[in-house]
């Protein structure tokens, strides 16, 4: 399961997890499944970004701010990180 892969602090690309489900290019359908994700505080969505380091989006965007602070909260982003 992603949360046994991507630990508190650690985070994963939308490709690699795609790799790690056995299809290596299926990160669109990985950002989708993690937009669609009902329990996105249980299953970590919140720890994958994109391959440039770029956090992505959260809940399709909407959610962004949360996903920065969580980030942060885990101590992957600086404080002073805006992205």
């Amino acid at each position: 399961m992603l949360e046994e892969k991507v630990t508190f602090g650690n985070v994963i690309s939308y490709g690699s997890l795609a790799a790690l489900c056995g299809s290596p290019k299926a990160s669109q359908s990985v950002g989708s499944a993690m937009r669609n994700n009902p329990l996105s505080l249980i299953v970590p969505c919140h720890r994958v970004i994109r391959s440039s380091g770029a956090i992505g989006n959260y809940s399709g965007g909407e959610r962004n701010d949360a996903k920065v602070w969580l980030l942060r909260h885990e101590g992957f982003l600086p404080s002073e990180t805006k992205d």
